[in-house]
Parts: C-alpha cells; structure tokens; sequence
C-alpha cells in the first residue's frame, strides 16, 4: 500500500525504500521539502493576521507547549512529536509566524503520540 501512495515521489527520485518496509527521503527529496518550507515562510513574511508582537507572544507560548510536551515522561514518550521538532529544526523553522504551523504540528504529534501509547500499551 505504501508504496502505490509513494509512487510518484519514489518515480521523480524524492524517496527510496529503506529495506525496512518503509522509505526515506533522498538528497532531492530534502531539498524539495526544504523548498516547500522556505516558499511558506516568505509568503507568509507579508501576512499580519494579527499584530507582530502577538504573533510572537503566540509562538513563544505554543513552544513552550511543544517544549513542555517533549519533556513529558512516559507516557507517552514523544517519538512522532520530536520527529517533528527534529524535521521543523533541519528546515529552519524559526519562530515567526511561518513558525506557527511547526508549534501546532508538534502539539498534534504530541496527541498522536499520547493517542498511540494509550489506546495501544506501545512502548517506543
């Protein structure tokens, strides 16, 4: 099933099989994504949904969150969300508002993460 969902990203050399059943990303591939962020953050550079310094003060108080989640002891132990943390750092995310979707995509791993550990007694 993975691979026909991967298909085209394995055709146009984003991603190869990891022999482990699952893919990983090849150079072009984190290029590409890296792209996809650096696109985001300059179109949203113009964006003022709300003050600066509010943008800001939210930013700071969602990592905070996201921090606070990633120090959380079992359970659940935050394997999806420092993944996240870990893909958000490698492109340069910062804390702008382009940062504002890389905070609220940690918290959401976060849940997925409780989610998993609970309903499922899995230990990472």
């Amino acid at each position: 099933m993975n691979e026909e969902r991967f298909a085209p990203a394995i055709q146009q050399g984003y991603l190869i099989a990891d022999g482990h059943g699952g893919f990983r990303q090849t150079e072009a591939g984190e290029s590409g994504a890296r792209k996809l962020w650096q696109a985001m953050s300059q179109s949203a550079t113009h964006l003022q949904p709300i003050p600066t310094e509010s943008a800001r003060k939210l930013v700071f108080y969602l990592t905070c969150i996201a921090d606070t989640s990633l120090a959380t002891p079992e359970p659940p132990s935050p394997v999806i969300a420092s993944c996240k943390r870990r893909t958000y750092q490698r492109f340069g995310v910062n804390d702008s508002l382009a940062g504002l979707p890389a905070r609220v995509g940690e918290l959401q791993g976060y849940r997925d993460d409780a989610y998993t550990s609970r309903g499922h007694k899995l230990r990472f």
